[in-house]
């Protein structure tokens, strides 16, 4: 819990126990415990004899000599064989394989050279065991996937054993999440359903290490033990120390696209900047496959920058060809799609990939904007600069040095970022100064705050209201136009409830509350069953100018493209107070 970072929501440890308390509602009472009338022993999968044999070896297990345990244990793998159901007859045994090779105090690495290998190819990689035990174990060999590389090697105690052999990936896989591996919309397609409830994927290259253990017992013959090894990659930092990373099956090439998509406003041309990243120094023919849209060049013959930088950068035209549309912009390679690679990389966990399709979404809008430039207050981190940006806006990032110096009359308004008056500690110090901006004729647009301990201030707006934690996660919510004639509804686009189809997660969260009566709601819904939330958009002129508050997700709709939330972002920053404007 504490090492949970992504959202402000690290704790101290609390040690010791804690009471949760049950309610009951149905079935037999407990008396005595949760599990009463449970067979939770091995006796239930036929091996009576299992739990009082494992209670033995506990009894008698030696912390200093745990070498000692391992005949008993290989006696109690043999007699595992009795275990009707096969499944855990499996289970039973390898996390008994699992405790034989800790008593042995066995340890084994298999060590690839790099980080990440290549789908279908032969690697060379380093098998390094040590035994520290007296009990002569000897190394029969490893498998990967059904392939079986076979030697003998007799470990001697406590000295390293090292050696080099060649695997194929070939049936390893690519390294990706099995919840993740194909197209997904609100929920996850997994083919194969046993690995349903995995907290994360086998890793793709590993092989199984097979020991023969002799324990000296003339009784006891030599018993196979199998153990799997992940392939890791090692390496050491002068100040980090021991690097071990896990050993990535990725494809020869993928690319990351400057921008996952492109909106059209007008049938004007844009360029779309692609790097190409490959595996190993090669040429290959890159192939640009797009409906309804022209671009230039649709083939290149492509390589990487030199031998130490295996990467190259791609310039593309794209042009729509009459209306602008709707279209997919494709990479391929000999037929094949290209991926883009995703790196997980933090200190704090292990690193992971994630492997997603390489194409960009081409999108046409159509959306009419007023003013050219859009100061921006950077708050947790979001998207939303550079979605404003493909409105057509020029967006400047404000500081609290450009906020106190720089005239900001040139902006038509000013957005804060989401979770900005819970990371920005000077801002609530500016307040005066963007009240001012407002007066004199701004729009200032404030994104959702948590409503929480460490939510600088509630004085945001010229007027009070309250941050709360209401919200409204249906994400096809129906929206109901409060105020329909609103100029957020009606200029410079005019919106319909079509413009709130298709939006993803949710409508919002951290809704205000408690507002001052100069505020005006002019959308409000509600999850199923609950009231009207009228507080995601809240609205009031001041001066020549107004001040906005919205919990509407627009962190969440701009980057999947949702052509509405384009339509009523614009329409708040181009809001221009009217004296004509009555709305009811």
């Amino acid at each position: 819990r504490t090492q949970h970072k992504s959202q402000g929501f690290g704790v101290s440890v609390d040690r010791g126990s804690q009471k949760e308390y049950l309610q009951y509602l149905d079935g037999d009472k407990a008396l005595n415990g949760l599990f009463d009338g449970i067979n939770t022993t091995w006796e239930r999968y036929g091996f009576k004899e299992a739990n009082a044999s494992l209670q033995k070896i506990i009894t008698n297990f030696k912390p200093a000599e745990p070498h000692l345990s391992v005949p008993a244990l290989l006696k109690l793998k043999t007699a595992a064989a009795k275990i009707t159901d096969r499944k855990e007859r499996e289970t039973f045994q390898i996390k008994l394989d699992e405790i034989i090779v800790k008593c042995l105090g066995f340890h084994a690495e298999v060590l690839a050279s790099k980080e990440f290998v290549l789908e279908g190819v032969a690697e060379k990689v380093k098998v390094e065991c040590i035994n520290r035990s007296p009990l002569k174990v000897v190394v029969e060999g490893v498998s990967i996937k059904g392939k079986q590389i076979d030697f003998a090697d007799t470990l001697k105690q406590n000295e390293d054993f090292v050696k080099e052999i060649s695997l194929s990936t070939s049936h390893a896989g690519l390294s990706q999440p099995y919840w993740i591996n194909g197209n997904y919309e609100n929920l996850y397609p997994v083919k194969e359903q046993k690995l349903i409830g995995k907290p994360e994927n086998d890793p793709a290259f590993s092989v199984t290490l097979h020991l023969l253990v002799a324990t000296g017992d003339k009784k006891l013959p030599p018993q196979a033990v199998s153990v799997q090894v992940p392939v890791t990659h090692k390496f050491s930092d002068r100040v980090d120390g021991e690097i071990i990373r896990s050993t990535f099956v990725i494809p020869a090439v993928t690319v990351t696209p400057a921008k996952k998509q492109m909106l059209f406003l007008n049938p004007e041309p844009q360029k779309l900047e692609v790097k190409v990243h490959f595996q190993k120094n090669e040429e290959i023919t890159l192939d640009i496959e797009t409906s309804d849209y022209d671009v230039s060049p649709r083939q290149i013959k492509v390589s990487p920058n030199s031998e130490q930088d295996l990467t190259t950068l791609v310039v593309l035209t794209v042009t729509p060809k009459a209306a602008v549309g709707n279209s997919t912009l494709t990479f391929k390679v000999n037929g094949e799609k290209l991926q883009t690679l995703n790196r997980i990389n933090y200190p704090h966990i292990e690193e992971r990939i994630v492997l997603k399709d390489g194409s960009v979404e081409l999108k046409g809008i159509e959306l009419k904007k007023k003013g050219e430039y859009i100061g921006y207050i950077a708050g947790a981190g979001d998207e939303v600069p550079e979605a404003i940006q493909q409105m057509g806006y020029e967006v400047f990032m404000l500081d609290e040095k450009t906020l106190r110096s720089q005239d900001l009359s040139e902006f038509k308004a000013i957005v804060a970022g989401i979770r900005a008056y819970n990371t920005q500690d000077w801002l609530p110090s500016v307040k005066p100064i963007l009240m001012e901006y407002v007066k004199n004729g701004g729009n200032y647009i404030v994104q959702y705050n948590t409503a929480s301990r460490d939510l600088l201030t509630q004085d945001i707006g010229p007027h009070p209201f309250e941050i709360t934690r209401n919200r409204v996660t249906e994400e096809d919510a129906e929206p109901k136009f409060l105020i329909p004639n609103s100029p957020l509804f009606n200029k410079p686009n005019k919106l319909t409830e079509a413009d709130f189809d298709g939006w993803v997660q949710e409508r919002g969260l951290y809704f205000a509350g408690n507002w001052d009566s100069n505020y005006r709601t002019p959308i409000g819904w509600n999850d199923e069953g609950e009231d009207l939330q009228a507080g995601a958009l809240i609205i009031t002129d001041y001066g020549k100018g107004a001040f906005m508050y919205t919990g509407i997700s627009f962190f969440r709709e701009l980057p999947a493209g949702v052509p509405g939330a384009y339509r009523l972002l614009a329409n708040m920053l181009s809001y221009k107070k009217s004296a004509a404007t009555n709305e009811q």
